[in-house]
């Protein structure tokens, strides 16, 4: 009986002490987690860091929109240039050197080389209507087309050099120097953002009126400038 009675109160001992055991455990888990769930708000907290700045000045969005960009601006820190040009005053190809007085207003000189002949040239500019990056323009300037190289013939280029401006003793020896006042009407788009910032590409008809013959020839022109 005595033993019965042992082996029931050790049964009762054993089933306390594992009920208070799991109730400890089960404190201990709730506290972890309580633990954790502060350390995770911590972590994913969504407060901005102290000196950091998430907004975007105007410059920034100017930056980066096409249409906000302004071609005045441009031309006030775009005031040089140096472009590659095509036809038209310089015969056939030639180099130029930009200055930007104004945003309006434009000069430039340079020289260049055709069929039988060289050319130099100065001109000045003025904008007469701006949309978007796209500029027109008219000028005028003062162009000196000669020759020392004796070539005749089918060497002179531009055409309407040999037929309508020299006469037939300067085609016959290939040696002339004349002086032609220079039109340009045209346009001119710039590239104000990305890798090519600072390029412009222009467009233009370019009449040019002979002073030594008194003729007038029509001509037209094209080119490309990079500014700084």
């Amino acid at each position: 009986m005595k033993s019965y009675l042992f082996l029931i109160l050790v049964f009762f001992c054993n089933t306390a002490l594992a009920s208070n055991g799991f109730q400890e455990e089960k404190e201990s888990i709730k506290h972890n987690q309580s633990d954790n769930k502060k350390d995770g708000s911590q972590i994913l907290s969504l407060e901005p860091v102290e000196g950091y700045n998430t907004s975007l000045s105007p410059d920034d969005l100017q930056k980066n929109n096409y249409d906000n960009t302004s071609i005045t601006d441009f031309q006030n820190t775009y005031r040089m240039g140096v472009g590659l040009d095509m036809m038209g005053k310089v015969g056939l190809a030639g180099v130029s050197l930009q200055l930007s007085l104004s945003p309006e207003f434009s000069f430039s000189g340079g020289f260049g080389i055709a069929g039988g002949f060289s050319s130099s040239f100065i001109e000045v500019k003025q904008v007469i209507k701006q949309y978007k990056k796209v500029l027109a323009y008219f000028g005028v300037g003062l162009t000196q087309w000669s020759s020392e190289s004796g070539k005749i013939g089918k060497a002179f280029n531009p055409g309407f050099l040999r037929g309508k401006f020299l006469k037939p003793s300067e085609a016959n020896t290939g040696k002339f120097q004349h002086y032609l006042i220079s039109g340009s009407l045209g346009f001119k788009y710039l590239q104000t953002f990305g890798y090519l910032e600072g390029s412009s590409f222009y467009m233009e008809l370019s009449p040019l009126f002979d002073l030594n013959s008194n003729s007038l020839a029509a001509s037209a022109g094209f080119g490309v400038a990079y500014n700084f």
